[in-house]
């Protein structure tokens, strides 16, 4: 199935969540298929700032983006977007713990046959009166790490991993 035939798919038909997120991985496995095994940090930013409020730490470290057509789908659907979280594309619940995090990001990986670059996969230390949180980083073909601080327009950019405070590094994923 190509684009334009996921388009028509979306626009003509009354989908649910499962149909538009299985279009959704369709599309997601195509483009990553096109794109160089190196992420770059210069190519990507002004797409993660200028789309901010759509992507995640993790959107951005696994290099996914969502056209106009699935944004628009998922909202009118859940009245929100879409949630980008480790083991959402593998059938897999928001991960509660460092365990989980590692196991649900390999199963997305997996999926996507996503390779050729690092990650460094984060999370959360303890959170009083709320749930624990995961944070990602890459490597980019610059050999600089970049990541992108949740849904704002900020993309951190250095020769080391930032990990933000309160977060340890759960480990660092050479992907191949």
């Amino acid at each position: 199935m190509n684009f334009e035939e996921i388009r028509n798919t979306i626009l003509n038909e009354n989908l649910n969540y499962d149909e538009v997120l299985s279009l959704y991985m369709v599309y997601l496995k195509k483009r990553l298929g096109i794109l160089s095994n190196l992420p770059n940090y210069d190519e990507d930013r002004e797409y993660y700032i200028n789309n901010y409020l759509f992507f995640n730490c993790y959107a951005y470290a696994l290099r996914l983006d969502m056209p106009l057509i699935f944004r628009d789908a998922f909202s009118r659907i859940t009245n929100e977007s879409f949630l980008f979280y480790p083991g959402v594309f593998s059938g897999l619940k928001c991960p509660k713990n460092a365990n989980e995090v590692l196991t649900n990001t390999l199963s997305d990986v997996e999926l996507f046959n996503i390779s050729g670059y690092s990650i460094a996969v984060m999370f959360e230390r303890s959170v009083k009166g709320g749930s624990n949180d995961f944070h990602f980083s890459r490597l980019n073909s610059s050999n600089m790490w970049s990541s992108k601080n949740g849904r704002s327009a900020f993309i951190s950019y250095s020769s080391y991993i930032d990990v933000p405070e309160d977060y340890d590094i759960v480990k660092i994923l050479k992907l191949v």
